[in-house]
């Protein structure tokens, strides 16, 4: 294996007690939240310039996704405490969302076309997952049988990967849905947790799955199925 030389910088949002990145994109721009009493949202460009991102009337900002036109998506808090989704444009204007009947919601990735997921809650408690087109159009759906849908990661195909509980089931599952709406199951060999977090265009998907010691390793799922896990050293 080849060795690399790898550089690492540390930043924080100005005047942060704790700064949480969460995204970043091709051009190297950064978004995620920081805290100095208050929660805020922040972007950081490839410069290192740190600005703000914040919602109109947000009393808590928390980024989640950045993508490489530099759209950001997140949730916020408004003075109420309900919590709202929203789109920050490349010209820094904000638009707010919400699926019908939300109690809570949480978008959770932007794909290169502006295409957005995420779940919610509804007034049962009960969590759904949702896609939004670039222009606004939100549908709703739910794993068949599942008593929480949780969609984390979109790509321009329109397929999204996520978890949902089952209730026969300790642990969580996970599902990959095509932009049709057909759902499949992922599953890491001899796991016994396998949780996906991001898909990219070519439909590879990263995320985090439990051996039977319950032991936390990476893995990587190409369009075909074939799985690739891995550790950093140690």
């Amino acid at each position: 294996m080849r060795s690399q030389t790898c550089t690492i910088t540390s930043f924080d949002g100005p005047g942060a007690a704790f700064t949480n990145p969460e995204s970043i994109n091709p051009e190297g721009a950064i978004t995620g939240y920081c805290s100095n009493g208050a929660q805020h949202g922040f972007r950081r460009s490839s410069d290192c310039t740190i600005i703000t991102v914040d919602p109109p009337g947000s009393t808590a900002t928390g980024p989640a996704s950045i993508n490489p036109a530099g759209e950001i998506t997140g949730y916020y808090d408004d003075a109420s405490g309900a919590q709202h989704g929203f789109l920050r444009s490349q010209n820094r204007t904000f638009t707010t969302f919400d699926p019908p009947g939300s109690q809570g919601t949480k978008p959770r990735s932007i794909d290169p076309e502006g295409a957005i997921t995420g779940y919610y809650g509804d007034m049962s408690g009960v969590i759904h997952g949702f896609p939004r087109t670039r222009d606004g159009i939100i549908e709703t759906f739910d794993v068949p049988g599942a008593i929480s849908t949780v969609a984390l990661g979109i790509n321009p195909a329109g397929e999204i990967t996520g978890g949902y509980a089952d209730p026969n089931s300790f642990y969580s599952q996970s599902f990959l849905r095509a932009r049709d709406g057909t759902l499949g199951t992922i599953e890491v060999p001899s796991s016994t947790y396998t949780g996906p977090a991001y898909i990219n265009p070519a439909g590879v998907i990263a995320g985090v799955y439990a051996d039977a010691k319950v032991v936390n390793h990476g893995f990587l799922r190409s369009r075909r199925g074939t799985f690739t896990t891995f550790d950093p050293p140690g």
